[in-house]
């Protein structure tokens, strides 16, 4: 029980940590039919509407694709995360391209890529689990600090998603958000040491 308790924490307090903020991630793309990937770096969301996302996919031809399917996720500076979108890649030749529209909130994209063969049924995942790829806004939350491209030149106004240059709620969001972490996390020691106490 004394193993269980340990491994709770240690659950525990990973995951308020949260991530470092404005740090892109990269999945491996070896052993796999993608040769290579063209996207931006940044997504700009600092326009009224968000912004729109391009990728391009280059795969290798001896591995028959016949469809590609960029599964993305968008999380907002407010700390919620939407549902995963399919969105299905146009081919011309070998390079597969697609493109989504990003919100004005928008904190960071996921994504990862649904492949199919031909003469195959079963749906390729890139990477295996998750999303293997992570591309931050130019203004985002991370949980803790504020930061991004956007956020460094123009402060608050890359905030803001309505014409009137008013600042959003996204910021009043996450730091309640920020503020309930610690709760959750006192909640969650409590039950473990009533548990420990229970049965050890």
């Amino acid at each position: 029980m004394r193993a269980l308790v340990v491994l709770l924490l240690i659950f525990i307090f990973s995951s308020v940590s949260g991530e470092q903020g404005g740090t892109n991630e990269y999945a491996d793309l070896s052993e796999t039919a993608i040769l290579s990937l063209e996207f931006p770096e940044t997504v700009n969301v600092t326009l009224e509407d968000g912004g729109t996302m391009e990728m391009k996919v280059l795969v290798d031809s001896s591995w028959n694709v016949t469809s590609i399917s960029w599964v993305t996720q968008i999380c907002i500076n407010s700390g919620v995360c939407h549902p995963p979108t399919y969105n299905y890649m146009i081919q011309g030749n070998d390079t597969w391209t697609g493109s989504i529209e990003v919100e004005n909130q928008a904190s960071y994209v996921n994504w990862r890529f649904d492949m199919t063969y031909d003469n195959e049924s079963e749906v390729d995942r890139i990477p295996d689990m998750g999303f293997g790829w992570k591309i931050w806004s130019t203004c985002w939350f991370d949980g803790v600090d504020w930061g991004g491209v956007d956020f460094q030149t123009i402060g608050d106004e890359c905030l803001s998603s309505k014409s009137d240059g008013s600042t959003s709620e996204g910021s009043d969001s996450a730091d309640s958000l920020g503020f309930l972490s610690p709760i959750f996390v006192l909640i969650a020691l409590s039950t473990a040491a009533l548990a420990y106490r229970r049965h050890g």
